[in-house]
């Protein structure tokens, strides 16, 4: 494998893109609009230089990352030469449903679909497609080019092939599986922090403390390197707020309230 597609510009997109173009793959980053596009690499070439002042990463490293990476805003004959597509773009049944089928079209008959989706079942997202056994769950962590974990899960058609095939791709990467036993909505990690999160709020409100007290204690006694608080103004409280409420769909313990 020598081409890997990605789709979608945001942090988690142009993480992901950073991240394997470092590991040595050719990436062709797919945003809808050229100014996104610029702004990922932009964002991009700052968090090589970080990388390079903290020793990470020679100069020269810099430069062949850079140069690994092709951007297109069509999907038409581009992504056909990936071997994987990975999807990361917002977190909306619809809307990756829409792009599966499309991209479904363009890529060739062995192409594996991944999927960063943090909270939506796999196979809701396999339903309709002509081979919805090639869609997988890779959940990466915020910022991707730096947190190690990804999770892995497949849904009701993904077969053994594509799970063997991201696992050793994401080792590909110097990151660290973990394999969902069964599918899970929110997978494991995303899980456990909106309990947490929906935990603190109660406290929050109740006055027992505020959020900069439990985001010292979970971070300073139970060594967090981010409180939850942090955390979600990190990857945003809508989209925080729009995970929870992908999940109470499934799980009615992550009921809330937005008042």
């Amino acid at each position: 494998m020598k081409c890997v597609g990605v789709i979608g510009t945001g942090t988690m997109g142009h993480g992901i893109a950073q991240t394997v173009a470092m590991s040595g793959y050719k990436v062709i980053l797919y945003g809808r609009r050229q100014a996104s596009i610029e702004n990922a690499m932009d964002k991009i070439r700052l968090s090589l230089q970080k990388f390079m002042r903290k020793g990470i990463i020679r100069y020269e490293q810099v430069e062949k990352t850079l140069d690994r990476i092709t951007t297109t805003t069509s999907l038409n004959e581009e992504m056909s030469a990936a071997s994987i597509v990975i999807e990361a773009v917002t977190e909306d049944v619809v809307i990756k449903k829409d792009l599966y089928t499309l991209v479904e079209k363009k890529i060739s008959d062995d192409t594996i679909i991944s999927t960063t989706t943090s909270t939506i079942p796999i196979s809701e997202l396999q339903e309709g497609l002509n081979n919805p056994s090639r869609v997988i769950g890779t959940h990466f962590f915020n910022p991707p080019q730096i947190m190690k974990l990804v999770e892995i899960m497949g849904g009701k058609y993904t077969s053994h092939e594509t799970l063997t095939f991201c696992v050793d791709f994401v080792k590909t990467l110097g990151k660290v599986p973990l394999i969902l036993r069964r599918e899970i909505p929110g997978y494991v990690v995303n899980r456990i922090l909106l309990s947490m999160f929906l935990t603190a709020l109660d406290i929050v409100e109740l006055g027992e403390a505020t959020p900069i007290e439990i985001d010292s204690i979970l971070k300073y006694r139970h060594g967090l390197p981010m409180g939850l608080f942090e955390l979600a103004d990190f990857v945003g409280l809508d989209v925080v707020l729009n995970s929870l409420k992908i999940l109470c769909r499934f799980d009615k313990t992550f009921s809330f309230s937005e008042t």
